[in-house]
Parts: C-alpha cells; sequence; structure tokens
C-alpha cells in the first residue's frame, strides 16, 4: 500500500497540463492591452536597474569605456533567452509566464519549484529597491543621521560576512509594508504609481542621452589611464556576465497574456520590441556617461547626478537624482 501511495505522489508531482485546456477564451480579464501598451510596459519592467545601479559599477570596477560592448555582448547572449520566451508566450498565451511553460512541459514539480524561486526573486528585489530608495531619502533629506542613528544602536555582527547589513533598515521596511498594502487593496493605486514610474524612467534617460552629448570627450575613451580597455579583454566577458540580470524584465511580459487584445501575437512581438529597445537605450547611456567623465572618476552611487555636477549643470544633477530614484518605483 505505501509503495502505491508513493507511486501516486510521484505520478502527481509529473502531473502536466494540455495546451488545449488552457484556452485564453476563457479568461476573466478585461482584454484592454493592445501592442503598444504591451511594448510600454515591457520596457518599463526591464529598463532601470540597468541603468541607473549597475551601468555607473560596471565602468568605474569591472569594464572601463568597455562597458558599451559589455552591454552588447549581454544583450546578444540574453537574445536566445528572449527568443524562446516570445515563442513560449506565442504558443501558451496565458497568465503565469515561466510557471506555466514549466506546468506545461515538466509538470506540478518543477512549476512548484519555479513559482518559489521566483517569489524569492521578487522578494529580494523590492528588499534592494526599498533600500536603495530610503538610504537615497536619508542622504538628502535626514544627511545620512537615520543611518548613523541604526548603525549606533541596532548593529550586529555576523563574524565579518558581508552579506547582511550589518544594522536593519527600519524606514525601508516600513517602505515594503507600505508598497505591500497598495498592492493587494488598491489596484488602481497600483497601476497609477506604475504608469507615472514608467513615464519618469523615459523622460530620465532621454534627458542623460539629450544633455550628456553635449558634453562627450572621445579623450576619456583612448587618452586616459588604461585606455578603452583598462581592466584587460576579459573585463567585457565579465561585464556581460553582471549585465544579464539588467534584461531580465522580459520574464514579465506574459504576466499581461490574459488582459491583451491579441495574446499570441502581442506579447510575442512586444518581447522582441521591448527588448532591443532597452538594449540601444543602455548602449546609448552607456556611451554618453563613459565619454563625459573618465571612468575612474565615475561615483557608484551618484554616477548621474556626480557627471553633470562635474561640468557645471547643478540643475540637471538634481533632476536626474530625484527622477532616478522615483522611477525606481515601478517595481
Amino acid at each position: 500500500m505505501v509503495r502505491c501511495y508513493w507511486r501516486a505522489f510521484v505520478e502527481q508531482l509529473g502531473t502536466r497540463i494540455r495546451p488545449e485546456f488552457m484556452s485564453y477564451g476563457r479568461a476573466e480579464f478585461a482584454r484592454v492591452y493592445d501592442l503598444m501598451d504591451c511594448i510600454s510596459w515591457g520596457t518599463g519592467v526591464m529598463m532601470g536597474a540597468g541603468v541607473f545601479v549597475y551601468l555607473p559599477i560596471i565602468i568605474k570596477y569591472v569594464t572601463g569605456p568597455g562597458t558599451v560592448l559589455a552591454y552588447l555582448l549581454g544583450g546578444l547572449l540574453v537574445y536566445t533567452s528572449v527568443f524562446s520566451f516570445a515563442e513560449l508566450a506565442s504558443r501558451f498565451p496565458h497568465c503565469g509566464g515561466t510557471y506555466v511553460y514549466n506546468y506545461t512541459v515538466f509538470g506540478e514539480f518543477v512549476a512548484s519549484l519555479m513559482g518559489i524561486s521566483l517569489l524569492l526573486q521578487h522578494l529580494v528585489m523590492a528588499a534592494d529597491v526599498c533600500i536603495s530608495l530610503t538610504e537615497h531619502i536619508d542622504y538628502l533629506v535626514f544627511n545620512n543621521s537615520l543611518e548613523r542613528f541604526e548603525e549606533k544602536q541596532f548593529s550586529y555582527d555576523f563574524g565579518g560576512d558581508e552579506i547582511f547589513a550589518g544594522y536593519p533598515h527600519f524606514l525601508a521596511s516600513l517602505l515594503v509594508l507600505l508598497i505591500s498594502v497598495v498592492l493587494t487593496t488598491k489596484s488602481q493605486v497600483n497601476n497609477f504609481v506604475g504608469s507615472w514610474a514608467n513615464n519618469i524612467s523615459f523622460i530620465m534617460v532621454a534627458l542623460i542621452i539629450f544633455v550628456g552629448a553635449f558634453f562627450v570627450d572621445f579623450n576619456n575613451w583612448f587618452n586616459i589611464r588604461g585606455g578603452f580597455l583598462p581592466y584587460g579583454y576579459t573585463s567585457v566577458f565579465k561585464g556581460a556576465i553582471v549585465i544579464l540580470s539588467t534584461y531580465l524584465g522580459f520574464v514579465d511580459l506574459p504576466c499581461l497574456s490574459d488582459e491583451s487584445v491579441r495574446p499570441k501575437q502581442d506579447i510575442s512581438n512586444a518581447t522582441h520590441v521591448s527588448f532591443f529597445f532597452v538594449l540601444v537605450v543602455y548602449v546609448a547611456v552607456s556611451v554618453v556617461v563613459s565619454l563625459a567623465a573618465p571612468y575612474y572618476s565615475v561615483n557608484p552611487n551618484f554616477a548621474m547626478a556626480n557627471i553633470f555636477m562635474d561640468v557645471n549643470v547643478p540643475w540637471m544633477a538634481y533632476v536626474v537624482e530625484i527622477g532616478q530614484r522615483l522611477s525606481r518605483l515601478q517595481l
């Protein structure tokens, strides 16, 4: 009897659902998203961290001016996954994305593992965004007094382990709780905030490219310490590996399948268009930033603001600094 139960349990873990039983015609959501809406949404979830967080770190510590090549190489590597997701979105036009694909192909057990890993991924992303946002609020408003208070009163030691911060971030925790309440109770507020955050992100990137183009200096590529690749040719591959995660927002696009007017066509096409648009933006911003200032002078925390302060455009520095923090609310 135990063997029978065990066999039934194993068979249940491998249960798969046939695609014809997931017809999108039975969805209860209002189908209001057309192709342009899907492209806008996909571009918004992909763009952000790659420009404002990873770019200055990679320029200063990993690749230098060669970050342009790293973004191109990383985009080329990621496009294999983008192409696969676009095909899967066309084959299985249902809300759920990665979970649905794994459930259909590999079964319930693999899909459950994937679902848990996705939840953990989004938890870490939300915590990272809130910590970054509150740190800059503390810097701009309280002159880091909150950080000093938390570090003095609540510091702890894990034996030199750098994984943990060393002290709790109370303001970030409150922000996570506030966002959770908004997401679970006010969907209209969530859509409004997300839409405006995407618009702010687009505006900030456009301003950085347009205004920064007036201050480019090709000496910052070739006539500086170390040249175009100060960390060697292998640094391009190291930068590309780090950059891979900045493109992964495309995995969230299938979530619109049950709300798209034409899910089989629009989700697939929007995945391709959004990816190539973001790739062009990443390359353009990396070109402007690496040409506007020497790689070794880039501040990894306030890169965009410091660059415009160095070229005597303080108003642009404040606009970009505030705008890029607000744009991170798109999560």
